[in-house]
């Protein structure tokens, strides 16, 4: 019976391990002056504490599981290779996917303000066609969230202490 117990707790730990954070090598890093963001290279926005450093954690997920808080933006489609890079002396972020179906890049950045702690995430299709899948949780359930409408298909969702998340789609035009 041990040894059943045992193999039970070690396929647990392997299913677990499949939604573990990645190594801290594989992050990027965005900021503001005011506070940094850790941005996966399958992604993900792993780690952020808004508005300022030592503000509460947002995300999470680095020091633990998914349910820990993440903001994920990946392809629908299997990956073939990613590339993450700084554009230029800059701290925007790329991060670039290639799968069967075409190449997708997320832009990621937070720009240096007095304002509420912006983070701007762009998805661009580079080429081809590919489904993207966006998931957020938050690190905290007991945050209080509020949700406005902004014009032209822009939604922002904020709490207390000037921190907004802005999601809007480019117009047609």
């Amino acid at each position: 019976m041990p040894a059943r117990s045992a193999l039970t707790a070690a396929r647990v730990l392997l299913s677990r391990s499949d939604i573990m954070a990645d190594k801290i090598e594989n992050y990027g890093l965005i900021g503001n002056m005011q506070t940094a963001a850790l941005v996966s290279r399958s992604g993900s926005i792993d780690w952020l504490c808004a508005p300022h450093f030592d503000s509460d954690a947002c995300f999470t997920s680095i020091v633990g599981y998914d349910e820990h808080g993440r903001w994920s933006i990946r392809p629908g489609a299997a990956v073939r290779e990613t590339r993450q890079r700084y554009r230029g002396d800059t701290m925007i972020l790329e991060t670039e996917f290639t799968c069967d179906g075409g190449v997708v890049r997320i832009t990621d950045a937070m720009p240096v303000n007095a304002g509420p702690c912006d983070v701007i995430r762009i998805i661009e299709g580079v080429e081809g066609e590919l489904p993207v899948e966006i998931s957020s949780t938050f690190a905290s359930a007991t945050v209080p969230m509020h949700r406005r409408s902004a014009p032209k298909e822009t939604a922002c969702i904020s709490w207390p202490g000037r921190t907004r998340w802005w999601f809007a789609r480019p117009s047609s035009s």
